[in-house]
């Protein structure tokens, strides 16, 4: 129950955040909306893929439940931290600047 709760937040939030930027959206052409949902699926499969087979990685060797989940944290926010600059040039630069 609280991960659907979860998930519709997340959605609600994605669905807000277009809504507000919907005038800037509209000035993309079919060429620049593709190559920013082609940025964002690989920032999301990176983040997946560092999470999955790296957290599990280190976490096999913790027995704890609460360090793993440190380990899934930092990880995690490592990889988005490191991902964010590379993603914003290529961002800027596929859409000209237009999304800022």
């Amino acid at each position: 129950m609280l991960t659907n709760i979860i998930i519709l937040i997340c959605v609600l939030n994605a669905l807000r955040v277009l809504y507000n930027n919907r005038d800037r959206l509209k000035k993309l052409s079919l060429r620049q909306w593709v190559n920013v949902i082609a940025l964002y699926a690989g920032v999301i499969g990176v983040l997946f893929v560092a999470v999955y087979y790296g957290a599990n990685w280190i976490s096999d060797y913790f027995e704890n439940y609460y360090v793993k989940l440190g380990v899934f944290l930092v990880v995690f926010l490592g990889v988005g931290s490191v991902l964010v600059r590379p993603f914003e040039r290529l961002r800027d630069k596929a859409t000209g600047g237009i999304l800022k």
